[in-house]
């Protein structure tokens, strides 16, 4: 839960790379936990904030991003 605090506290201050990594090694490291489904989330938060603040928006991230979204609701079973 200290790692989670921590890529939160990156992701508040827009530390999108670090955020990203911390969640990472979170879903790497700990997959049957509960914030194994919180850590996924982040990423694909962490991404889609990446991508609008890129410009121009590149329609080939925001198509994966909906695939990853379908992906995480998929496999929490729809109820996260």
């Amino acid at each position: 839960s200290r790692l989670m605090d921590l890529g939160q506290i990156a992701f508040e201050n827009q530390d999108f790379e670090a955020a990203l990594k911390i969640f990472q090694y979170v879903e790497k490291e700990f997959p049957n936990t509960p914030n194994y489904f919180i850590a996924k989330r982040y990423i694909i938060q962490t991404r889609e904030e990446q991508v609008k603040r890129e410009y121009p928006v590149d329609p080939n991230k925001i198509h994966l991003l909906i695939e990853e979204y379908q992906a995480l609701t998929k496999n929490a079973g729809g109820n996260n």
